[in-house]
Formats: structure tokens, sequence, C-alpha cells
């Protein structure tokens, strides 16, 4: 195909065509991102997901550190103890709040609780979830950053330099835009954590009603497990073993794309399922200690 040839510039500025309307829509927003560009040049930050490992994970080690964290973290009970720099929401589901839905106040209440926990840290929601925001008058109370995703080809992307002040492409998993921003942000070691890759279990789990262990860095709520059933019954396995293959290619794809851009990405998460990056004891990384200024 023409389309398949052509420079991934040239492909940019033909999707942009397409959603231009989309695009300047949410342009005001996306321009506040200028401010985080090369922000934290040569520093190290640390990527915090929410797999198992992270359970015994003592994150008062990390309170001189940049942080990154993700989702639903929030629930882990010493949270506060990170001090987190940078929170990030980028499941839509999470975003789907119904007043009427005990359950989904619950998650609204989880969603308030990160900036309640790091009075300081700047969150970053994916631009579908602005509506809520708006309507729940989140920015009140916290620092709000936006990021927008549309229909782009990741592979195609991925050899541009992914500019935050521009819509970027559609990823699997909300570490992967972690990433992404760290790496505009101008970081050269990037470290991962908890990264098990074990959510695939979950759903199946969930399916076969036998999950006798939750695979998450923290312990469910009778609330949060409602939600993640009716999640689960939206999916059908054959699409979530698809999206697991997905994902492994694209933690490749984002270590080359941070080779490419001077920075260095490395997997210190306690096993799981995450073997195409570099993996490194994290008790070395500490110990080896950097000047990081806060």
């Amino acid at each position: 195909m023409i389309l398949d040839k052509m420079m991934p510039r040239i492909y940019f500025l033909l999707k942009k065509v397409k959603y231009r309307k989309k695009i300047n829509e949410f342009k005001e927003q996306l321009d506040k991102n200028k401010k985080f560009k090369g922000i934290h040049k040569n520093r190290r930050c640390f990527i915090i997901a929410n797999g198992p490992s992270v359970k015994e994970l003592d994150f008062s080690c990390f309170e001189n550190e940049i942080v990154f964290t993700v989702n639903q973290l929030v629930r882990k009970p010493d949270f506060e103890k990170l001090r987190t720099n940078y929170h990030i929401w980028a499941d839509r589901i999470f975003f789907e709040i119904d007043e009427s839905n005990a359950d989904d106040m619950e998650m609204l209440d989880v969603i308030k609780s990160v900036s309640r926990k790091s009075p300081k840290v700047e969150i970053f929601y994916e631009a579908t979830a602005k509506p809520m925001v708006d309507k729940f008058g989140l920015e009140n109370s916290s620092n709000v950053n936006y990021f927008q995703v549309l229909g782009l080809n990741p592979d195609r992307m991925e050899k541009m330099f992914v500019d935050f002040t521009q819509p970027i492409a559609n990823y699997p998993t909300v570490v992967d835009y972690a990433i992404l921003l760290a790496v505009y942000m101008g970081f050269k070691e990037i470290y991962l954590l908890g990264c098990d890759c074990t959510g695939i279990i979950n759903i199946a789990q969930n399916k076969l009603k036998n999950a006798k262990d939750n695979l998450y860095a923290f312990e469910m709520t009778d609330s949060a497990a409602k939600r993640l059933e009716r999640y689960s019954k939206q999916r059908n396995i054959k699409d979530e073993l698809i999206s697991q293959a997905i994902m492994f290619e694209k933690y490749e794809a984002l270590d080359m794309y941070c080779k490419r851009n001077g920075a260095k990405l490395f997997n210190a998460t306690e096993g799981g399922l995450l073997e195409c990056i570099e993996h490194i004891n994290i008790n070395n990384v500490l110990n080896n200690k950097e000047e990081n200024v806060r």
C-alpha cells in the first residue's frame, strides 16, 4: 500500500488532517506539556506498575528518587511513602463513572486519593478523561495534565520523537505511556518495577471463577473486584492473548525507541513475565545513589 511506504512524518501529517477537529479541540491542553520537555535531562527515574512483585517492595527506598506511578497503585497502603512525582491514568474504563453506582464512586475516590497522598504530584490523564475531570472538579485538588491518544500506528510513530504537545499512538499498557513521557522529559535511565505482565492471568481467573490470589500490588476491595469482573465480561480470551503478544512486541519496540533517543530502559521487576527488557537488580540500582533533585 502507498501509505505503508510513506515516511513517518508524512503519515503523521495525514493523520493530523483526519483528526483535525479532535486535535484542535485539545490543542490548548496539550500545549501546556511544553514545560515538561527535557525537564529531567540526564536524570534517572523509576516507573512503578501494579504487578504482585511490588507487594513487598519498600516504598520508602524511593522517597528521594523521581517516580512515576500508574492507575490503581494508590490502593497500596504505603503509597504515601513514595512521594510520587508523576501519576498516569490511561485506561478509559476508569473514566466511566456512574454516580448511581457505588462501585464507580469508590473508584472515583481512589482517583482523588492520588493527590491527597502525594500533594505535589503531577497527574496525567488520557484526553477522554476530561469530561470526568470537569464533572467532578478534579482540577481543583490536583495538578492535572493531559495526553491525547488517537488512531496512530505505533510502528510508524516510534520512528519519530514522541511529542506530548501532539497526539500520540495507541499503546497496550499505561506503562508504555509512562516510558514515552520519561523519554520526553529527558531521563537517561528508566527503571521498570512491578511490570509482571500478569494482567491476562487475572482476567482468565476471573472468567474461571477460581481466583485464589489477586495478581496486583494491592489488595482488591469488593468494589474493585466487581469492576474487574464487569470489565472481564466485556473481553474474550482470544483478544486478550493477542493483546498479550502485542504488549511484549511494544516493550521491545520501546526499548529500541529509548536507545535511539539516548535513554536506557531496564527491567528491575523481581520475577514476572517481561523478558525482553534487560534485567537489573533493584538493590544494586538503589545502592548506586544519584543526587536527584525533587
